[in-house]
């Protein structure tokens, strides 16, 4: 189960970099290192920074980025918190919202949403992990980015809820006679 929160830094966070020279900047690599970030698509890169665990997920060029671009990176850096056992984590949207409105938003969650998924079977029990993800955006007040990742959640729990529909066996969706 996710908890959603607003405008609340916690422990580890996601930051979005977009593809230029100054990439590696922001990951606070120094100039001879900065090959190992530079913001390109889907590249993803863990650190520690100022005592805080980040994940800089890099967003390539913007004019070529789209919804189904933006869940897919968000994914990767949910799945890549995960792989570290981190339960609580911040997405600063700011940089997205600037460019793509509310509708960041949705693929946002969206992402976070599909990232953690794990499709559980239907013999096991329910093993599924509780995440606390707090959306931060400097771009709308605390209560308009309530209300767009509400409205995103259920969208996402709608996403979430056709596949384990779609990985369920037949036989256990067949209505009883």
């Amino acid at each position: 189960m996710i908890t959603w929160k607003n405008d609340v830094f916690l422990p580890a966070q996601i930051k979005f970099v977009w593809e230029d020279d100054t990439a590696y900047q922001a990951a606070a690599l120094s100039e001879d290192n900065k090959h190992l970030f530079g913001g390109e698509f889907s590249q993803i890169f863990p650190t520690v920074k100022d005592n805080v665990f980040v994940v800089y997920a890099g967003m390539g060029k913007a004019e070529k980025l789209d919804g189904r671009k933006i869940k897919n990176v968000v994914a990767k850096a949910a799945r890549t918190l995960t792989s570290y056992n981190v339960k609580e984590f911040s997405v600063d949207i700011s940089a997205l919202t600037k460019t793509f409105a509310d509708k960041a938003y949705f693929d946002v969650v969206a992402g976070i949403e599909l990232g953690l998924y794990v499709y559980q079977g239907i013999h096991q029990e329910n093993q599924q992990k509780d995440y606390t993800v707090s959306v931060i955006d400097d771009n709308n007040t605390a209560e308009k980015s309530a209300e767009y990742t509400a409205k995103a959640k259920n969208i996402a729990d709608g996403m979430i809820l056709t596949r384990e529909w779609i990985n369920t066996p037949g036989n256990f969706l067949t209505p009883e006679m």
